[in-house]
C-alpha cells in the first residue's frame, strides 16, 4: 500500500466499496504510531464536546470565574472582557440563551461557546477546556467496570469498539483486493 490511506480513498467509490470513516481514521492512527514507534495504548481520553456544551451554561462559568461588574439586559450580559482585561463596560457580551460570548475589542475579538471561553480563559486547547469543565462540574460520572476499576465516560462510546490494528489492516487489505479484482474485470 504505497499511497497509504489517501490512495485507498481515491480508489474507493460508494458503488464499489464502502470503508467507514472510523475504519480509515483508526488505520491512519495506527500508521502514525507505527511510523513514530510509539505505543497506541497511550491514547488520549475520550471527550464528548456536545455533552459538555449541553451541560454547562455561560451563567455557570460566570459564577465559576467570579466575574463581577456585569450588567444584565434581557438575555444578554455585558461588561469588561475577562480574557484581555479590557476597560470598557460594553466591549464584552454574553448571550445567556445561546450560551455564547463575544468581545468587540479590536485587540481581543474572542468569541465562541462555553468550550471556547474556558480555552481562552485558561489558555489551553478546546479539548483540555472540555476536560476541565468535566472536572469542575462533574458532568460525566465514573462507572464501575468488570474489573472493579473506575472507567471514565471519556472513553469512546460502545459502538466504536476498539479493534486491533491488525484486524483493521486485514479488513482494508481484503476490501482493497476485492476492489482491484473489480477494476481488473472491467
Amino acid at each position: 500500500m504505497r499511497g497509504g490511506v489517501r490512495e485507498l480513498i481515491f480508489y474507493c467509490t460508494p458503488d464499489l466499496l464502502t470503508l467507514s470513516y472510523q475504519t480509515l481514521s483508526k488505520l491512519a492512527l495506527f500508521q502514525y504510531h507505527v511510523e513514530r514507534g510509539t505505543d497506541m495504548e497511550t491514547k488520549k481520553a475520550w471527550v464528548d464536546f456536545n455533552l459538555i456544551k449541553a451541560a454547562v451554561t455561560m451563567e455557570m462559568l460566570i459564577v465559576q470565574y467570579g466575574m463581577t461588574g456585569l450588567v444584565r439586559s434581557g438575555d444578554e450580559v455585558r461588561g469588561t472582557c475577562p480574557i484581555h482585561h479590557g476597560k470598557s463596560q460594553r466591549e464584552f457580551s454574553i448571550n445567556l440563551v445561546k450560551d455564547t460570548f463575544c468581545c468587540f475589542a479590536p485587540k481581543c475579538k474572542a468569541r465562541g461557546n462555553v468550550l471556547d471561553f474556558v480555552a481562552k480563559m485558561e489558555e489551553c486547547s478546546v479539548r483540555d477546556a472540555a476536560l476541565k469543565l468535566n472536572d469542575w462540574f462533574q458532568i460525566t460520572k465514573p462507572e464501575i467496570g468488570e474489573s472493579g476499576a473506575a472507567q471514565t465516560a471519556e472513553q469512546p462510546p460502545a459502538d466504536e469498539s476498539n479493534v486491533a490494528p491488525e484486524i483493521l489492516i486485514a479488513e482494508i487489505e481484503s476490501r482493497l483486493a476485492a476492489l482491484k479484482q473489480l477494476l481488473a474485470a472491467r
